[in-house]
């Protein structure tokens, strides 16, 4: 279906103020895409192992949006389904399931994103219709939350006290230039560095896995621009530029209303950007889409792989490689290894007809 493209989508307004820019006029490294290959390498994955997640009444699962993995535990979110944060071990049994809908102390009507905080060993829940963080440990238990000013796309920490929010920009005139990405306090109501600057109707698709935490640096990257930038406390500065050979979105189809804009995204030859970024020591991944004006109905996911050692990029037919392997791309990495979710075909349904949770599949990528 064509809402594949615009993915899971959610009508916000946000508001949000800038106080400094950092630029930077340093060369940065080109990923190259060239051609998608169906041709998926024997050896491409390496030391595969696989964790299931244990089912029971109380950890049903949907479709898992983020993974996180700390401290010998695995940190599931789906926002879609059962509106829940799962807390499991490295076993795959369940510990704890966070789900408190309400508006009482505590509780939170949509977990939009989630977060831990590694500086001071908390859950941090993003509540995006309440406006709120909600703050847990690690183990699961609630202890604080505070109000959020402005309207939080995706958020990460850099300190205890320090976070790196992407601030939804649709509420602007589509022609009107903002800047997406801040450095500020936990509440969002002083900020100390922003910068990305991109079109607030490009906004409107929400990316998983964008602003990310796997390599000892915070890298983020946008659903229609082709940079990929890294955040400190210091500087928000682009580190890759994504050459998708005459495939990007022009500044004029970006500037476009919403409903405009995703027509000429439908309709055109376009590569678009749809997350899942991670890294290791040498390698960074990512998955994007393309359309095909001839072919209205076709929209193809691309999962590409980067190696920062010999610029040499990768590209996978999604379709083609769960076939071969049955998982999807990359939706956590760290130490060297990835992490990603079965697919549903590899899941096996028991006799009364009810389908296994999904399964953490742990590998290394040979390229």
């Amino acid at each position: 279906m064509r809402y594949i493209l615009v993915g899971f989508l959610f009508v916000l307004i946000s508001a949000c103020s800038t106080k400094r820019t950092v630029k930077s006029d340093d060369a940065l490294q080109v990923i190259s895409i060239e051609e998608v290959t169906k041709d998926i390498d024997d050896n491409l994955i390496t030391d595969r192992s696989e964790i299931k997640l244990e089912l029971t009444d109380s950890s049903t699962l949907g479709p898992i949006d983020k993974v996180i993995i700390h401290k010998g535990k695995i940190y599931v979110l789906d926002i879609r389904v059962t509106k829940s944060l799962y807390i499991f071990n490295l076993e795959g049994k369940i510990l704890r399931r966070i789900h408190s809908i309400g508006e009482a102390e505590g509780q939170f009507y949509l977990p939009f994103d989630f977060n831990i905080n590694q500086f001071s060993d908390e859950i941090n829940i993003l509540d995006v219709r309440q406006r709120r963080m909600l703050n847990y440990s690690l183990d699961g238990d609630f202890k604080n939350q505070h109000k959020i000013n402005g309207q939080i796309s995706d958020f990460a920490s850099l300190n205890k006290d320090r976070f790196v929010f992407h601030m939804d920009g649709r509420q602007n005139d589509p022609t009107e230039r903002k800047e997406f990405l801040q450095v500020a306090n936990k509440s969002n109501d002083s900020t100390f560095l922003s910068g990305v600057s991109e079109y607030g109707s490009t906004d409107y698709v929400k990316i998983f896995n964008s602003l990310t935490f796997s390599n000892k640096r915070l890298l983020y990257m946008q659903s229609m621009h082709d940079s990929i930038y890294v955040v400190t406390e210091n500087e928000i500065k682009p580190i890759y530029s994504i050459d998708f050979n005459g495939h990007g979105i022009p500044s004029d189809i970006k500037r476009k209303d919403p409903m405009d804009l995703r027509q000429a995204l439908i309709t055109g030859d376009y590569y678009i950007v749809s997350g899942n970024l991670f890294e290791s020591n040498k390698l960074l991944t990512f998955s994007w889409e393309r359309t095909s004006k001839i072919d209205p109905e076709t929209i193809e996911s691309v999962w590409t792989i980067f190696n920062k050692n010999t610029d040499k990029s990768l590209s996978l037919t999604m379709n083609r490689f769960k076939e071969k392997h049955r998982f999807g791309p990359a939706q956590f990495a760290r130490d060297g290894y990835f992490y990603s979710v079965n697919t549903l075909e590899s899941r096996s349904v028991s006799d009364a007809g009810e389908e296994e949770n999904p399964t953490i599949v742990q590998y290394k990528i040979n390229f």
